[in-house]
């Protein structure tokens, strides 16, 4: 059988990583979030693009 100090050592370097696994995942979901904002923001320009050109009554290409 195992003794119970190492479950009690494996249970403390798991609880101990906790902090910075969560950290890395925080950053990675900002990331994320920025990369979505940006995307966002860059559709945004896109359509107002579109619906200007369609407005002045220009000739606008299919989007392939």
């Amino acid at each position: 059988m195992t003794s119970p100090r190492i479950y009690s050592d494996r249970w403390r370097s798991t609880i101990e990583s906790i902090p910075s696994t969560l950290h890395i995942q925080s950053q990675k979901l900002k990331l994320f979030e920025s990369k979505a904002f940006i995307a966002s923001g860059l559709l945004k320009i896109a359509r107002s693009e579109y619906l200007y050109n369609l407005h002045q009554g220009r000739q606008i290409p299919e989007w392939t």
